[in-house]
């Protein structure tokens, strides 16, 4: 051991520094991780928000330090972001939680912006490791507890795991398969990426959540059988989904067209006709504040307006967007998604673009008939933009300017897992 560290010593402090570099990055990723499950103890959420706001501290401090400029796709969410609360403060909404959340979402995109490069493996190992604790653990859940390990206020009549509701861990799973899959091409480690990837899909099995099955499916025929064919299978393509679902689907109703695939394969027919309801008496809604929505309400109100004693959005990404922040809010949003993909576009045939475009395919159906938007998804968004970074030629480490600044002198940049 003495001989290893006469004969190597830089490799030893640089090892040294990549394990200080990786837990810094998991620390300041796992409050965002909160499961749902925890919201059953309020005074454990009450430690989580302190955590989460520690981390927005720390990373604001961080770009102080570098003197980075923040990128458009940040400044188009918190613009984003922004309207929510502004919506949300006029209809006497959920102030505090529109707020709580943002800060949220703004703190792991403020993480990925400094932190992402394309060959710092390090920083995709500390994720990677971060959502393999949380997906293995509500797995084991899963099959301890077949029928749901607990109640949620929200759900009362349905099944509640680690990760909460059965089709809300598609917030964890989407961004934990984009990482593992990155790492794997960064490293060529396979053992990490293809177990996760069974343990989701067979999280999927045993709960069976519709849309995220879906989504599961169309990602790997998408990535293994048509991932070259990037004219047509791409990041852009993958978002106009949503409009031709609108269009065809929420407006023109041809949902019959699908049938034997919802009623037949999938069981989902009844549940589909259910949300038709909602997507009618959502449009309603739009029409009366069309310009920037009603911000995010409480539940109580939703389920007034649905008239439905468990509905309490919209199903619908795009729907739900245009009732919180309405025309204004849904423009800038999709602002961020064009901002974001100008490198994948732009270098689609690499396979960190088809990897992360993949995985916004699997976001983007998933949200047809849910409305996610979490940390974690957002954060994709920054990854996007700095994807293919040295063909590019617009991402510079920050992390030498950092240990520069506060005195530590060497580079601060970790290159290997």
């Amino acid at each position: 051991m003495n001989q290893a560290l006469i004969k190597h010593p830089k490799q030893f402090q640089l090892n040294r520094k990549d394990a200080a570099y990786w837990l810094f990055l998991v620390l300041m990723t796992l409050p965002h991780l909160e499961p749902l499950y925890l919201d059953t103890f309020p005074s454990i959420g009450m430690i989580f928000t302190l955590m989460k706001a520690a981390t927005l501290l720390i990373m604001c401090f961080c770009f102080l330090l570098t003197r980075r400029k923040i990128s458009y796709v940040i400044l188009l969410t918190v613009a984003w972001r922004g309207v929510l609360v502004l919506s949300t403060v006029l209809h006497d909404g959920q102030v505090y939680g529109s707020i709580a959340s943002s800060l949220s979402i703004l703190s792991v995109m403020l993480l990925y912006e400094l932190t992402y490069t394309q060959k710092n493996t390090t920083f995709l190992s500390a994720q990677l490791f971060c959502f393999e604790i949380v997906i293995y653990i509500n797995f084991i859940t899963e099959l301890i507890f077949p029928n749901g390990m607990y109640l949620n206020e929200t759900f009362p009549y349905g099944p509640n795991w680690f990760l909460g509701y059965y089709n809300s861990y598609t917030v964890y799973c989407i961004p934990a398969l984009m990482f593992a899959w990155l790492y794997k091409e960064k490293t060529d480690k396979k053992f990490r990426t293809y177990f996760l990837t069974v343990i989701i899909i067979a999280s999927d099995i045993v709960v069976f959540a519709g849309g995220f099955t879906m989504a599961l499916a169309s990602m790997g025929i998408v990535y293994i059988f048509f991932k070259g064919r990037t004219r047509i299978f791409n990041y852009i393509n993958y978002w106009m989904l949503h409009i031709i679902f609108l269009v065809f689907i929420i407006v023109l109703k041809l949902q019959n067209l699908f049938f034997v695939l919802l009623n037949d394969i999938l069981g989902k027919w009844s549940s589909l006709l259910s949300r038709m309801n909602i997507w009618d008496q959502t449009f309603r809604f739009i029409f009366k504040s069309p310009w920037i929505g009603y911000g995010s309400q409480e539940k109580t109100r939703r389920l007034m307006e649905f008239h439905s004693n468990w509905m309490i959005h919209s199903h619908n990404m795009f729907l739900e967007m245009l009732y919180q922040v309405g025309i204004i809010g849904l423009i800038l949003f999709a602002a961020v998604v064009i901002v974001a993909g100008r490198n994948l576009m732009k270098h689609r045939d690499t396979n960190e673009s088809k990897i992360i475009a993949t995985a916004f395919l699997g976001w983007c159906i998933c949200t047809l008939v849910e409305p996610f938007t979490s940390s974690f998804l957002m954060g994709m968004f920054v990854i996007a933009y700095h994807s293919n970074s040295e063909l590019a030629g617009n991402r510079q480490p920050c992390r030498k300017r950092i240990k520069r600044r506060i005195g530590f002198g060497r580079s601060f940049k970790g290159q290997n897992a």
